[in-house]
């Protein structure tokens, strides 16, 4: 632990008790307990501060002192009522900081708490300089200062351009102000941005508004000027006032001035200044130049006098009936002043563009769409001519296709596309490439008889698959055709298993295992019982063969259900390519319960009777049943829950507890069972002996119908074995016992 930081003085002794006299009166020290507070105190210096020394557990009135640790005054005003005494430091200084002790004298008791002072200075904010306007290009200087500052070694001088810290330097301790220079070469794009030196003590207790101080400096970049649009006076005729217009960049603002040079001759002249020159039309050249401090810059342009285009043609060759794969070639000439624009259109649709040029070629290798009417237009600013002709391009024979155009491999099968053609006198030029993704491709086979060629992919993997384009060339014509290859994986059958014992109501958790799959996102693996749909789920896309693992939760019934996960595969188009399916038998276990036991005739009976005991209970597995007599511990077991006692005497009275128990659980029931020995008494009536033995046909028939409803139950292996209506055997056993 850092010795400087604050400590808080909670120690606790043992309770400590003291009596007086007879009359018992006492009072206890708990513990001397003394606090300062804040824990951790950082004041600014030349502002006041306060800690507070508090006592707590101090039955008396406690001696409270403070004292600086070291060779330090105290330098501050003491005021102590009770249990709290109050420092004030007005101002602080810098002999304040430091460790500090308050002690405290309760009784016999001394304590003391420290804490450490620290101290802070950060009166304003920093300061730039030298951000004068600079010369685009040349390197500049700029000084950014924070002055009084304490602790100088925690303040970090930041300079920002664009939010992007460029530049950082921390202060040094002992240090009072820290500065940091900042040198850069600037553009001129940059002119008119903020330039930011952030000021950051580094001291967690302030708030980020006292943490943070900035400074701006906006800078100013002068550069040479830069002419940047000049005006085309366009179409000028001779006499016609012409009207040009010029504009630069430059800081300072250039000032324009404009030339004019007649053509072919003579010096330039002085014709006007601004950014707009209006005179009479003249043929020559006419210069904008644009200056200031930095330097200067022109741009010129020419004025010709021009006649409209003549003379305008268009030939082709070889001829305007060609084949389809034959070289045609179109030229058009004209003429004018200036040299007219040139364009080849295509039905309307530009093919190529020559500007004042005397001629233009274009040349194509001909296929069907181009036949068309091709148009030549000749354009200058004094007029437009147009020629036009039609081009009739016959198809070329050849054909190819592909076998199959979709193909459906799986994973390490092979597959064989086949590409024909036809049309061709010659044995065409046939190549096989791939596409989507573009990949080498092995060898094919061709077979010069059938001019076919057969491109077979063995042992398919993911990365085969995608488009293989199958192309001919014959006499300058190409054709192609397309097969898509698409890879499946899905080779085997798929693994349910189910997460063991699953209580009633409670969710049962099956998982289901694909191996092997590709591709992954094609995969819909549907949960189903019967004929419900229980869940479908989807798997993010795969770049291999995966394994797949997905879990049901399915809330448990009191049936047992055949769960089936069925793995299909679709195909691009979403059929299903392969479908496979597995089922488990799903069994809900419980632990017993609803337990209750019976005792027939009674549980208080006499001596020489004998005694049923019935217990039934809810539960799968079928529990089994123990009875044990509490006092000797004496057990009988049953699998199906009936004890007989026979011919009971008084030493069977007692307590008997039943435990009904499974893997699950168990459960408990407690009976007291009293047997008394028969009294003395005369020959009874022959209706006396009449309703006894009624009494006792009807509980042996309703032991009977309960012991055969519990094996029915048992064979069922439910857990809802307790009904909710009455049924026929419990109101025969009411009638029993209530007889």
């Amino acid at each position: 632990m850092d010795p400087s930081a604050p400590t808080r003085a909670t120690a606790m002794r043992p309770l400590v008790c003291f009596f007086s006299g007879v009359l018992m009166w006492s009072w206890c020290v708990h513990g001397l307990r003394v606090d300062i507070s804040p824990s951790g105190p950082l004041f600014k210096l030349g502002e006041r501060g306060q800690l507070t020394c508090s006592v707590g557990e101090c039955p008396v009135a406690p001696v409270v002192s403070w004292t600086p640790v070291g060779d330090r005054p105290l330098g501050a005003d003491v005021r102590t009522r009770g249990r709290l005494s109050l420092l004030t430091f007005d101002p602080v200084e810098m002999e304040h900081e430091g460790p500090l002790l308050c002690k405290v004298t309760c009784g016999e008791q001394r304590k003391h708490a420290k804490t450490h002072i620290s101290l802070y200075a950060f009166p304003s904010d920093p300061v730039i300089r030298g951000h004068h306007p600079v010369r685009e290009g040349e390197e500049s200087t700029l000084t950014c200062e924070v002055r009084d500052i304490y602790p100088a070694e925690m303040l970090t001088l930041d300079w920002l351009r664009g939010g992007q810290v460029v530049h950082s330097v921390t202060g040094e301790a002992g240090a009072t102000a820290v500065q940091s220079t900042y040198s850069f070469t600037p553009q001129r794009a940059e002119s008119g941005q903020n330039l930011t030196c952030r000021a950051t003590l580094e001291l967690r207790e302030l708030t980020p508004r006292e943490r943070t101080r900035h400074a701006h400096a906006r800078i100013r970049v002068t550069f040479a000027p830069v002419v940047t649009a000049l005006s085309d006076p366009g179409p000028v005729l001779s006499g016609s006032i012409l009207v040009l217009r010029c504009s630069a960049a430059g800081d300072p603002a250039p000032v324009l001035t404009w030339t004019f040079r007649p053509e072919g001759r003579g010096a330039p002249q002085v014709k006007g200044h601004g950014g707009e020159l209006v005179l009479a039309a003249q043929a020559g050249e006419y210069c904008c130049e644009a200056h200031n401090q930095d330097g200067k810059h022109s741009k010129a342009v020419r004025v010709q006098v021009n006649t409209p285009p003549s003379n305008t043609s268009m030939w082709v060759h070889p001829g305007r009936e060609v084949l389809e794969g034959q070289r045609v070639t179109l030229a058009c000439h004209s003429h004018g002043a200036p040299p007219p624009s040139l364009v080849l259109r295509r039905d309307g649709v530009e093919l190529q563009r020559s500007d004042a040029a005397p001629s233009l070629t274009f040349s194509l290798t001909a296929q069907p769409q181009d036949s068309a009417q091709y148009q030549c237009d000749a354009a200058n600013a004094f007029g437009t001519q147009q020629v036009t002709r039609h081009v009739n391009v016959t198809a070329h024979p050849l054909r190819v296709e592909v076998r199959p155009q979709v193909a459906l491999p799986a994973v390490s099968s092979g597959v064989l596309l086949t590409c024909e053609c036809s049309g061709c006198s010659v044995p065409p030029a046939l190549t096989w490439t791939r596409t989507a993704p573009e990949g080498a491709v092995p060898p094919a086979d061709w077979d010069a008889e059938s001019l076919e060629s057969r491109l077979l992919l063995r042992d398919v993997q993911p990365r085969d698959r995608g488009g293989y384009v199958c192309r001919a060339t014959c006499d300058n014509v190409t054709r192609s055709g397309r097969a898509t290859v698409h890879v499946y994986s899905l080779p085997s059958d798929p693994v349910v298993k189910e997460g063991g014992a699953v209580p009633p109501g409670q969710e049962a958790r099956l998982r289901c295992d694909v191996r092997d799959v590709f591709p992954a996102e094609r995969l819909r693996l549907s949960w189903r019982s019967g004929n419900e749909s229980l869940l479908v789920q989807t798997f993010e896309r795969s770049a291999s063969p995966r394994n797949i693992s997905a879990v049901l939760r399915h809330r448990a019934d009191a049936e047992r259900r055949l769960v089936s996960c069925e793995a299909r595969l679709l195909t691009e188009a979403g059929a299903v390519w392969r479908s496979r399916k597995s089922s488990v038998l799903l069994t809900v276990h419980a632990p017993p319960r609803n337990t209750t036991v019976l005792v027939l005739p009674s549980a208080a009976v006499s001596a020489g009777q004998n005694v049923t005991v019935l217990c039934r209970s809810v539960g799968f597995p079928p529990p089994d049943v123990v009875l044990r007599k509490v006092s000797d511990g004496t057990e009988r077991r049953s699998a199906d829950g009936i004890f007989a006692l026979v011919n009971v005497t008084t030493r069977d009275s007692g307590l008997y507890r039943v435990n009904v128990t499974n893997d699950l659980g168990h459960q408990v029931r407690v009976f007291r069972l009293t047997v008394t020995e028969p009294s003395v008494k005369t020959p009874p009536a022959l209706a006396s002996v009449l309703v006894p033995a009624a009494i006792g046909a009807v509980g042996l028939a309703a032991a009977t119908l309960l012991m055969d409803h519990l094996r029915r139950s048992k064979k069922k292996r439910s857990y809802q074995l307790t009904p909710s209506a009455p049924t026929p055997e419990h109101h025969a056993l009411s009638t029993a016992l209530a007889l």
